[in-house]
C-alpha cells in the first residue's frame, strides 16, 4: 500500500515535538556531552504545516563524527532509507511523535538542517512558498513529496526557491507550471509567490471550515491565470478570463466536469471588485484567502508594489489619511488602505479567516499610526 504524505497545524503538534526534543536532547548530551543540538524541520517553525514528526540536527567537530555516530548507534535505530557518509548519519526512533536525529560534521556538506529552519523562520516568501507546496502534496505519495522537499530545500540553499516548485508527476505538475507559467513577468503584488500564499491560506482555512480542499487549492493556485493590467477598461472581467481557462485546463486535464466547474466557479467570483458572495464553501475559502494577502504586513507591500506600478503619489500631502474628503485610490497610495484594505476584516466570510485577519488588520493600523507620527 501506497504511503501518503498528510500535515497537522503547527499548533497541534508543537508542545508534543519541544517535549520530544527536550526528552531526547537530554539522553543525547548524556551519551555526547560536546555536541550542539538543535530542534530542526517543521515543528521548530511556528505556524508551519507538519506531518508532526520531530527532527533532531547533532552537530559535532568533524574529528568527533565517528565517536558520535557509534554513541547514536547505541541508542537508536539507523533510519536505513536515509543517506549515510563520512559526515552524515541519520537515526529514528517511532513513538508519538517520531523522532528522527540527523548527525552532521560541522561545516560538512549535509550541515544545513538548522540554516534551513532559520530561513524558513525568518524569510515570510520562503515559509509561505513552502506553506503552499505542502498544501498541494496534501495526500500524495510520500516518496513524491519527499523529492519535492529535496527540491525545495536545494532551491532555497541556491537562493532561487519561492518560483519553481513543482508537483511530481501527472496533472498536478502541469497545473503548477501552468499557474507559475502565467505568473511570469508579474508585478510582485500578482507573481507566483502570491499564488503560493492564497494556495497555502486557502489549504488552511479549508482544512478547519470543512470544505473540499482539492477545489479550493487548486482554484487559489490557477486564479492568476489570467489578469488585464492595473487601469485597463476591462480589468474587472479578469476572474471571468481567468475562470474560462481554467476550466479549459483542468478538462483537458481529466478533471471530472463537475470538480472542474467548482474550481471555475471559485476563481469567477474571487475578485474584490465584483462584491459577489460565493454561494459554495469552497468559494467562500478562496476569496478569503485572495483577501488576507491583501493585508498586514505582506498586504502593505502589496500595496505599495502596486502604487509603485501605477506611478501614483504614496498619499495626498494635504490630507494624507482621508479626514476631509472620501478616499480616491487611483490618485493616492494611501487611499487605498481606507477604500479597500481596512473593509477587508469586516466581509470576510470564515471564522478562521476573520481569526487570520484580526493581527493583521491591526498591525496596518499601527503601520498608519507610524506613518502619521513621521509626516
Amino acid at each position: 500500500m501506497t504511503e501518503r504524505v498528510h500535515f497537522l497545524p503547527w499548533e497541534q503538534v508543537s508542545e508534543a515535538a519541544e517535549r520530544a526534543f527536550e526528552r531526547h536532547a537530554t539522553r543525547i548530551r548524556a551519551a555526547i556531552p560536546d555536541a550542539i543540538l538543535e530542534h530542526v524541520g517543521s515543528t521548530s517553525i511556528p505556524g508551519a504545516i507538519t506531518k508532526g514528526d520531530m527532527d533532531l540536527q547533532v552537530r559535532v567537530d568533524p574529528e568527533r563524527f565517528a565517536a558520535a555516530e557509534a554513541a547514536l548507534a547505541k541508542l537508536y535505530p539507523r533510519n536505513t532509507g536515509s543517506t549515510r557518509t563520512e559526515s552524515f548519519a541519520a537515526f529514528e526512533e517511532k513513538g508519538q511523535p517520531d523522532v528522527g536525529i540527523q548527525l552532521t560534521a560541522i561545516g560538512g556538506p549535509f550541515d544545513f538542517f538548522h540554516e534551513l529552519r532559520d530561513r524558513l523562520r525568518g524569510d515570510v516568501v520562503a515559509f509561505e512558498a513552502y506553506q503552499g507546496l505542502k498544501t498541494l502534496y496534501e495526500g500524495a505519495p510520500m516518496a513524491s513529496w519527499r523529492a519535492a522537499k529535496e527540491r525545495f530545500f536545494e532551491a532555497l540553499l541556491r537562493g532561487t526557491a519561492n518560483c519553481t516548485p513543482t508537483v511530481a508527476g501527472g496533472s498536478g505538475e502541469r497545473l503548477v507550471e501552468a499557474a507559475r507559467r502565467a505568473a511570469e513577468g508579474a508585478d510582485p503584488a500578482h507573481d507566483f509567490a502570491h499564488v503560493l500564499r492564497v494556495v497555502s491560506s486557502a489549504g488552511r482555512i479549508a482544512e478547519a471550515e470543512g470544505a473540499d480542499r482539492e477545489i479550493a487549492t487548486t482554484a487559489a493556485l490557477l486564479h492568476e491565470l489570467f489578469n488585464h493590467p492595473k487601469g485597463h477598461p476591462e480589468s474587472h472581467l479578469s476572474g471571468e478570463r481567468c475562470s474560462e481557462l481554467a476550466l479549459a485546463l483542468l478538462i483537458d486535464e481529466g478533471w471530472p466536469v463537475a470538480r472542474a466547474e467548482a474550481v471555475a466557479y471559485a476563481i469567477r467570483v474571487h475578485p474584490f471588485s465584483l462584491g459577489v458572495v460565493p454561494v459554495t464553501l469552497e468559494g467562500k475559502v478562496v476569496q478569503d484567502a485572495d483577501r488576507l494577502d491583501s493585508i498586514g504586513a505582506i498586504g502593505i507591500a502589496r500595496c505599495f508594489a502596486t502604487t509603485s506600478t501605477m506611478k501614483r503619489p504614496f498619499y495626498d500631502p494635504e490630507d494624507p489619511f482621508c479626514a476631509r474628503r472620501e478616499p480616491d485610490d487611483k490618485r493616492w497610495g494611501v487611499d487605498h488602505f481606507y477604500r479597500k484594505l481596512l473593509r477587508i476584516p469586516d466581509v470576510l466570510h470564515t471564522a478562521t479567516a476573520r481569526r487570520l485577519a484580526a493581527e493583521r488588520a491591526g498591525f496596518m493600523e499601527r503601520f498608519l499610526e507610524q506613518l502619521g507620527s513621521e509626516l
